[in-house]
């Protein structure tokens, strides 16, 4: 006895599929015209089969899967994803175990994070300025910090100092990664302001909208 390979998923998943639907609406109407015409139940019947293959096979499409749905990710989301990483790195830098050059630095990269902060609903969800903070204050900047205490090994070893020279070098990458954020935000607050004075010129300007004097409508 011969047995169908595909999973009760990919049964049901074909069963709701465009092409299926096309098929049994049009082997419905099919049907319904053919014994209309006929009243011969055979002949309905065969109408039917006929209608479903047609919607079936010309339905546009029919060889394409469905493409998985997209989450849609709030952008408060990754906002608090990012406060809660900043917390964290702020509590790193005050435990007193990294040189104060260091700490400065880190704390530059988390001052231009807040500025992205305070503008983050300007944001998308899934724009590249937001990964790019995200990933900044989430991953890099603690990658960073890490990879110096592993680096350094202590105070008086010959590595401290060219690791702290690198994690200055990497710290002033990141927050020149954030600042352009910041900067691309700025230009768009100024742009999105000059289009709307321009509106308001345009609309309340004088001689812009003459309608003449005012009349007195209750007489």
């Amino acid at each position: 006895m011969a047995t169908s390979d595909r999973s009760p998923r990919a049964r049901l998943e074909a069963l709701g599929s465009t092409a299926h639907l096309a098929g049994s609406g049009a082997g419905l109407v099919s049907l319904v015209a053919g014994f209309a015409a006929t009243s011969h139940p055979l002949v309905a019947v065969g109408t039917c089969a006929v209608g479903y293959l047609s919607g079936y096979l010309l339905c546009p499409g029919r060889g394409r899967r469905a493409e998985p749905a997209v989450p849609v990710v709030p952008a408060t989301e990754g906002a608090a994803a990012v406060r809660e990483a900043v917390e964290a790195v702020e509590r790193s830098l005050g435990s007193g175990v990294l040189p104060p050059d260091v700490v400065r630095g880190a704390r530059h990269v988390l001052d231009a994070v807040a500025e992205v902060l305070a503008r983050w609903d300007r944001l998308g969800a899934f724009s590249p300025d937001a990964r790019t903070v995200e990933a900044v204050a989430t991953e890099h900047l603690p990658g960073a910090l890490d990879g110096y205490r592993a680096a350094a090994g202590g105070p008086g070893r010959g590595g401290e100092e060219r690791a702290r020279a690198e994690a200055l070098a990497q710290l002033d990458l990141l927050r020149g990664a954030v600042a352009q954020v910041g900067e691309r935000l700025q230009r768009r607050a100024e742009e999105d302001l000059a289009v709307h004075g321009a509106f308001l010129r345009d609309k309340f300007a004088p001689g812009s909208l003459d309608l003449g004097p005012a009349q007195d409508l209750r007489g």
